[in-house]
């Protein structure tokens, strides 16, 4: 099970953080608002406690779009250059582990 307390599974997205970037609560937080269905920037940005502004948003989404962890999708219709983006967990699991995993691990466990 995911969540035993012996499971390699129960820490896999705050290990791939820590690997990969600097502020991984920050990284998390922009994840489990995008596993939990917050697509766009503005209820992304406001998911995330600690940004002050929705401009503070654009480096941690531009590094997860390098990382591979998260990809940019445009409705059909939206123009070139359109600022219309839908953001999503590019990992099924890691978008699970995101939204279900991290939300009830008990503080032993982080």
């Amino acid at each position: 099970m995911v969540l035993d307390a012996d499971a390699p599974l129960l820490r896999y997205g705050t290990e791939l953080l820590r690997r990969t970037v600097q502020s991984p609560a920050r990284y998390a937080s922009i994840l489990m608002a995008i596993a939990q269905g917050r697509r766009e920037w503005g209820d992304i940005a406001t998911a995330v406690p600690d940004f002050r502004s929705s401009g503070q948003l654009a480096p941690y989404l531009a590094r997860l779009e390098a990382l591979r962890l998260v990809e940019t999708r445009r409705s059909l219709d939206a123009r070139e250059g359109s600022r219309s983006r839908r953001y999503h967990p590019t990992d099924p699991f890691l978008g699970f582990w995101f939204r279900f995993v991290l939300p009830n691990r008990s503080e032993e466990h982080t």
